[in-house]
């Protein structure tokens, strides 16, 4: 039987990187759009069918349309949901 859940995750607790080393949190994907918003940056990415939106600081890695990427966060930044809303 399968059932739906959410995983939320902390936006500041995000990273990207080009290569993944140890890091047991993490999804491929791939920039579709980045939007230069003054002191951040926010960035989307398509990981599978979903689509993620990472914000960093503007004047750091300089990341471009059509870039790999791995989206990864340590495990206490992120939180499992069920279907109904209930944290797990």
């Amino acid at each position: 039987m399968l059932f739906r859940s959410t995983l939320a995750i902390r936006h500041e607790a995000v990273s990207l990187t080009r290569n993944v080393t140890d890091r047991a949190n993490h999804l491929a994907g791939r920039i579709e759009h980045v939007h230069y918003l003054g002191a951040q940056v926010n960035i989307d990415i398509r990981c599978g069918e979903r689509q993620l939106t990472a914000i960093a600081p503007s004047g750091g890695a300089d990341w471009s349309a059509g870039d790999s990427v791995f989206v990864c966060w340590p495990a206490e930044a992120g939180w499992v949901f069920n279907a109904t809303g209930q944290r797990l």
